[in-house]
């Protein structure tokens, strides 16, 4: 029986791991820190974004340069799915993506809904994203319109 309840608490742990290094990462990408993006990913990461792809620093380098278009950016991470295998795992992130930025005076906000399908490794005590691929789910463009 200790050893079930030892199994089921080393399973929560790490599920919450790989939730905090997902939570870490849209949480900088708000902050536009791009050291903090960097660092939830392991050496050698890789990433697949659909319009860009490549090792995590062209990856973090393009990520950059889009959301620089934009005012302000807002990420929330919905419950997502964690295989765990030994020291490596599997996780599906529901996002929802609010992007808004001013055009000539004129307020505009981008919704973007996608999964992210991240491989991720222990790397000592905490967990980082090995291999990323992102599915845009759908997206919109909507003007905003501020309350008089």
């Amino acid at each position: 029986m200790e050893r079930d309840t030892d199994t089921a608490l080393r399973t929560l742990l790490d599920r919450a791991a790989i939730g905090d290094v997902i939570l870490r990462y849209s949480r900088a990408l708000d902050r536009r820190d791009w050291d903090e993006v960097a660092s939830c990913f392991a050496s050698g990461a890789y990433a697949d974004y659909g319009l860009f792809k490549g090792n995590i620093d062209e990856v973090v380098a393009s990520i950059r340069r889009g959301l620089e278009l934009f005012d302000r950016t807002m990420h929330f991470m919905e419950p997502r799915v964690v295989e765990l295998s030994g020291d490596t795992a599997r996780a599906e992130t529901y996002a929802h993506a609010y992007h808004r930025r001013t055009d000539g005076g004129e307020r505009k906000e981008l919704l973007v809904r996608l999964r992210y399908l991240d491989e991720l490794v222990r790397d000592g005590e905490g967990w980082l994203i090995q291999r990323r691929t992102v599915e845009y789910v759908f997206g919109r463009e909507d003007e905003v319109v501020l309350p008089q």
